[in-house]
């Protein structure tokens, strides 16, 4: 809507009042008139340097440039997010692997038998030198993780075989994680395994050639093969937001005749789907509860919460030197509930109250997640404020989905994130992460 100071004078060609006439002698009408001053926009569009979309509107949640000891205190709840146990077996939705964890929601993150879900990996675990397992959900055993063998195929230039003569499987030593590159340690045998001076390394182009042999043992007398490679993804090929190494995804039955079938994307093809890593953690796969362990390294599709908040640049470690930092840690793990919508976790309320594709905006007290050109969103129509255990405080009116209905019980009882009178919303001591809407057109 047109202001009304700046708004064309009706009937123009008029001849010039008296009044007007008076006030312009008042003034000095032999002077130039200057031109008409509009007041301040008390809420400009200017960026600031280093913070691209903040506003006077958004100093309710500043941004603290902070180093270490100075930064404002961290005192999130004592007891934080428990892995979930599920006991009646009936946890697992039909249609996911998890509430949009490891994968975006109402998509199946597995290893397909016919056409059946079959297995439904997490991650990479080693037990011990020369024993490295797959761990995830057998849909056959409903709940229960199932950790199936894997052992190694070289790629054809690597392999101690002749040229054409049958593939020659390897022992792998171990897998981790660093940063965001996959490596995989490997020996020729398992005996050599126990020896470091036979342990060799792929990591890098070198992984495009690798192929994981996965063996289930259903039962005793049967088993099944799978065959899983992760393709190393040329930097030039990841387009913004996605910052980190990704990894083509693939997997097919092991026809032990020799028959190939063809390759499956678990991760559903060329959108999103590739695959990165989290290394030293285990996320539940229920509730998104992050679990410190050197043993293991986590895989998940990047449209799924935990790769997705690891490309906002919420790793939970110091991206520069990969160290420990338990406020990172704290913004990831709340990062994994705020992409999901994921309010009410804390209280065992698993539900997603969000549909794929909704854009949300976020920002953190410590400024980690920055966008594709550096700079910090703004949450003007602020939706929560978040911990890893999920909402901290709720604006029904901003949610990004308001005609999903809340949990009857929880739904009424949350705080909103409001304000006394007279002052800013601001962060709390247990919620360093917003969420919130795109400004309305």
């Amino acid at each position: 809507m047109t202001d009304d100071i700046t708004a064309p004078v009706r009937g123009a060609h008029r001849t010039t009042g008296p009044i007007l006439l008076a006030t312009l002698a008042l003034l000095g009408a032999s002077a130039c008139l200057k031109p008409l001053q509009l007041p301040p926009d008390p809420n400009p569009q200017r960026p600031d340097v280093g913070d691209k979309y903040v506003t006077d509107s958004e100093t309710k949640l500043p941004v603290t440039k902070c180093r270490g000891e100075d930064c404002p205190p961290l005192t999130p709840d004592a007891s934080p997010l428990a892995p979930m146990e599920c006991p009646t077996g009936q946890c697992i939705p039909d249609n996911s692997n998890g509430q949009g964890i490891y994968i975006v929601e109402g998509s199946d993150f597995c290893f397909k038998q016919g056409t059946e879900s079959r297995f439904c990996p997490e991650a990479f675990v080693n037990r011990g030198p020369g024993d490295v397992v797959l761990r995830g959900r057998d849909r056959l055993m409903n709940t229960f993780f199932y950790t199936p063998t894997i052992r190694g195929v070289l790629p054809g230039q690597l392999q101690r075989t002749p040229q054409g003569g049958p593939a020659s499987f390897v022992a792998i030593h171990s897998i981790q994680g660093k940063g965001d590159q996959l490596v995989v340690n490997y020996c020729h045998s398992r005996v050599q395994c126990s020896k470091p001076e036979d342990i060799q390394t792929l990591q890098g182009a070198a992984l495009a050639g690798f192929t994981f042999d996965v063996l289930f043992r259903n039962v005793p007398d049967e088993e099944t093969y799978f065959e899983l490679q992760l393709i190393p993804v040329e930097a030039d090929q990841l387009l913004p937001p996605f910052r980190l190494q990704k990894y083509e995804v693939r997997h097919r039955l092991r026809d032990p005749n020799g028959n190939h079938p063809a390759w499956t994307n678990p991760c559903g093809g060329a959108a999103r789907g590739r695959v990165g890593i989290l290394p030293g953690r285990v996320v539940d796969d229920m509730n998104a509860a992050v679990t410190a362990d050197a043993n293991v390294t986590t895989l998940g599709c990047e449209s799924g919460a935990i790769v997705t908040c690891l490309d906002w640049g919420y790793s939970p470690w110091n991206s520069q030197t990969g160290a420990a930092d338990p406020r990172r840690e704290f913004v990831y793990g709340s990062c994994l509930q705020a992409k999901r919508a994921a309010y009410f976790v804390g209280q065992g309320d698993l539900k997603s109250y969000t549909l794929t594709g909704t854009r949300i905006l976020k920002r953190d007290e410590y400024g980690f997640g920055r966008d594709a050109e550096d700079g910090i969103e703004r949450t003007d129509f602020l939706e929560a404020l978040w911990s890893p255990k999920g909402a901290v405080c709720l604006n029904p009116e901003h949610r990004r989905h308001p005609e999903i209905p809340l949990h009857p019980e929880h739904g009424p009882r949350i705080e909103r994130c409001e304000a006394p009178p007279g002052q800013q919303v601001l962060w709390r001591d247990n919620a360093k992460l917003s969420t919130g809407l795109p400004p309305r057109r």
